[in-house]
């Protein structure tokens, strides 16, 4: 590498700017996902407790069983519906809505510079004359025309 080459920079320096705005929303989908983390640690230990607390346990009477195992059956499916699912599609969203909220942010500085002068359109006037009308103002001018499909 030459030393007139610009340092090169890794992708969290160019998405940091974008996230700091974002911190509170990004630190609570990885908090949610977390509670996932625990979920799916504690299905992998319930066969487990299912040997050690409800079948090879010594001195328990038939009744004692049914209520352990509809126990941690119950808590069994809670960690799947609840502490997974559900906490895996809230952290999916919020991540989703951080990461549209970045990737917009980065895509208006990115093309901001070249839109006005790429969405330029012109249109001739009842005089014959043409005129350039900016994006911006075509948008406003036909923006209250609706499209029915029958």
């Amino acid at each position: 590498m030459s030393a007139t080459s610009p340092k090169n920079k890794d992708v969290w320096s160019y998405l940091m700017p974008y996230l700091v705005g974002l911190k509170g929303t990004f630190l609570l989908a990885i908090g949610i996902n977390a509670l996932h983390g625990f979920a799916v640690t504690f299905q992998n230990l319930v066969p487990k407790y299912l040997f050690d607390d409800v079948l090879l346990a010594e001195g328990l009477e038939m009744e004692e069983r049914y209520r352990r195992l509809g126990l941690l059956v119950l808590l069994y499916l809670f960690a799947s519906v609840v502490g997974r699912m559900l906490t895996w599609h809230l952290s999916y969203r919020i991540f989703t809505r951080v990461r549209e909220k970045v990737l917009l942010a980065m895509r208006s500085r990115f093309f901001g510079t070249s839109i006005h002068s790429v969405c330029a359109f012109t249109i001739v006037t009842t005089a014959g004359s043409f005129t350039v009308i900016s994006s911006a103002r075509l948008w406003r001018r036909f923006s209250n025309i609706s499209i029915s499909f029958r």
